[in-house]
């Protein structure tokens, strides 16, 4: 007999009609794990999985995110001024907002002198100097 697969914790959860604390009591983890495993905070370790497929007689397949290399996370943060300077030169946030127009997302890229812009479903790259 073939195993029924689901992709996501919440997806195997609401099939067998449990809520949160009856699905953690079962697996024996904590109602705030489901939580978070749900809200793609966090993904269940490989264990946990295995208690689950064990428990509820199911194939469930957790797709993980790749990792980013140690020292590449970006930084986020909303900002109303900025300056970046290369040598005598400066720019200014709305210096580089001239270039690239009113936008949802910028992600500054300086190693390679690049603006990435996202506005609704358009996207787009300016060069900073």
């Amino acid at each position: 007999m073939t195993k029924k697969i689901f992709k996501s914790v919440r997806e195997l959860r609401k099939a067998k009609k449990l809520t949160q604390k009856d699905m953690a009591q079962a697996v024996g983890i904590s109602t705030p794990s489901i939580v978070a495993y749900e809200s793609g905070r966090t993904t269940p370790s490989r264990k946990v999985v295995d208690k689950i497929n064990e428990t509820f007689g199911v194939e469930l397949r957790v797709v993980r995110k790749p990792r980013k290399a140690r020292g590449a996370k970006p930084v986020k943060m909303a900002m109303s001024a900025i300056i970046l300077q290369r040598g005598e030169d400066q720019l200014t946030l709305r210096d580089i907002l001239k270039k690239t127009g009113k936008v949802g997302k910028l992600i500054i890229r300086l190693d390679e002198n690049k603006a990435y812009w996202v506005k609704d479903e358009e996207s787009g790259s300016v060069d900073l100097w």
